[in-house]
């Protein structure tokens, strides 16, 4: 995760809305979730708010796994957010065979802005399995996310924000061709989850798509240089690559320029001759949708072959497999501790403090620049940091390695930032009916309002369909939250307090420039956010 206490990542207000495919769930209520033989089977598990009525989280325990903690793997499923597309549940079978608990949770889909709703969902997902971790045999220390498609990006993005992360998102209504979609921006981290106590931190990320949205993607793009967003302290990567001549996947060599640990499966196909072949047409988008834990019969369009470290030939699901016994069931050093917050803006001194999923492992840090060691002071308490201090600190357990250093830079702030006073989170009206509710924040100056996430009138069309237009607005200047709808359902949705401040200090509503611009220099960012759900009932 980086340094620096910003990042700008953009998301579009619409989607690129995917055929329907094999295995794919879009009609949610007709979802039947898988049951293993040998597996504690435990469906439609509740993880977040009671009227989000059809996200849940499926989680399977091997029964004959030793121990009374096992590693867990997070399985986020693709399908162009928008529908709910499943691996091949062999790939679960394959986990559990090997010894870890799988857990798959739903996340929102149909957004005219997927992220970061769908991070804050993946981020309650990870914390209730902390929580959580006696009922489902899971060992804290060792929680892993792996995602495909969509669920490939949702786990690269999830993986390396920290609370200081801001997703950057086009105002809805903007029009792109004449360079007016101005920008704003919502935590990249849910400011208030439900049980805060609890880490959302993982240990390891496997992912597709070459792990290109690291660097850059078709719908996202970073403000800032990718060695600001990405550090030492991200968790250990694993992704897939062809065989092309001089040929790197963009988001493993951000990731090692960063000074984090990728690595990548060189993938190929095997025909009936021997030879291996790799179609590297486009490269960037090679092995989509193909991570797993199970390598099918080599007539199967997803059998892929590669290597191992000391170059054996081997299944694509059996690499990935050795990855996971690597870093996640016998990981050799320490997670990095988490910074709260990980750096900002601020006015004056602020409490700051550190935490370990590791319960036994002493946190030490620094607040000079220096790298910490053994004999730096120990965290016991919140840390006092200054504007201009930057925080550096490393986790030290016993029988592993000390952990990649997690840094954190504190730079000075005009102002506060805002904060929302508005608690009420869940509201109800009828179809028809007129809604409208203010939303209030204390703050040294006039803040900006802004909503992103689900707030259509209906569930994603269909293929080849087109967004509706949400049937929520939120008035920018007096943060009045209104609209009627026109069909049951419920929006889910985050309402975010901004203040984007030049360097003068004067408020700017919106980042004045078309999306594609570069960030203008000189910008401070202080926000808070809440997640909000609206449900209309018939």
């Amino acid at each position: 995760m980086k340094p620096l206490h910003c990042i700008i990542i953009l998301t579009v207000a619409g989607h690129a809305w995917c055929p329907l495919a094999a295995g794919e769930v879009r009609d949610l209520a007709n979802y039947k979730p898988p049951t293993f033989a040998e597996a504690d089977n435990f469906p439609r598990v509740p993880f977040l708010p009671a009227e989000r009525t059809w996200e849940r989280m499926d989680i399977h325990v091997p029964k004959g796994a030793k121990g009374d903690r096992l590693p867990c793997v997070v399985y986020l499923y693709g399908g162009g957010w928008t529908g709910k597309y499943l691996w091949d549940q062999k790939n679960t079978q394959a986990l559990l065979d090997g010894g870890y608990v799988v857990a798959a949770p739903d996340y929102v889909l149909g957004c005219q802005q997927p992220l970061p709703m769908a991070a804050w969902d993946c981020a309650a997902a990870i914390r209730f399995l902390r929580k959580n971790a006696a009922t489902y045999r899971i060992d804290p220390e060792r929680i892993g996310i792996i995602g495909s498609s969509a669920g490939g990006w949702l786990a690269q993005f999830h993986a390396t924000v920290d609370s200081s992360s801001l997703w950057g998102t086009r105002v809805w209504g903007g029009d792109k061709k004449k360079g007016g979609e101005p920008v704003t921006f919502a935590p990249a981290m849910e400011p208030h989850p439900a049980d805060p106590e609890f880490s959302a931190q993982v240990a390891v990320l496997i992912t597709d798509w070459g792990a290109k949205p690291l660097k850059k993607g078709d719908w996202n793009l970073n403000f800032a240089n990718h060695r600001t967003w990405l550090g030492p302290d991200d968790p250990p990567l694993f992704t897939c690559a062809p065989m092309a001549d001089n040929f790197i996947q963009e988001g493993p060599k951000a990731y090692r320029e960063a000074g984090a640990i990728a690595e990548e499966a060189v993938l190929g196909k095997k025909l009936p001759s021997g030879e291996v072949v790799s179609d590297a047409k486009n490269p960037g988008d090679y092995g989509h949708t193909a991570v797993g834990a199970y390598d099918p019969p080599a007539s199967s369009k997803n059998a892929y072959i590669t290597k191992d470290k000391i170059g054996r030939e081997i299944g694509y699901g059996a690499r990935t497999l050795q990855f996971l016994d690597e870093y996640l069931r016998n990981p050799k050093a320490s997670l990095p501790p988490e910074i709260l917050p990980a750096g900002a803006a601020i006015a004056g001194p602020i409490p700051v403090r550190l935490r370990s999923v590791h319960p036994d492992a002493i946190i030490r840090y620094t607040l000079d620049g220096s790298e910490p060691a053994a004999t730096s002071p120990a965290y016991a308490q919140a840390v006092t940091v200054q504007a201009g201090q930057t925080l550096k600190s490393r986790a030290f357990k016993s029988g592993r390695a000390p952990s990649a250093i997690a840094t954190a830079s504190f730079t000075t702030a005009p102002c506060a930032p805002p904060v929302i006073t508005t608690t009420q989170a869940v509201y109800h009206t009828k179809v028809g009916k007129p809604f409208s509710v203010t939303m209030r924040a204390t703050s040294a100056k006039p803040v900006t309002w802004h909503l992103s996430g689900k707030i259509e009138d209906k569930p994603a069309p269909p293929a080849g369909g087109k967004p509706v237009g949400p049937w929520l607005s939120l008035d920018p200047v007096t943060g009045v939250l209104s609209g009627t709808p026109k069909t049951p359902g419920t929006s889910v949705f985050i309402v975010a307090a901004n203040l984007i401040l030049d360097s003068s200090g004067n408020p700017v509503p919106c980042i004045p420039k078309h999306y594609s611009l570069p960030m203008p220099d000189g910008l401070t960012f202080l926000t808070d956010a809440r997640s909000v759900i609206v449900v209309a009932e018939p």
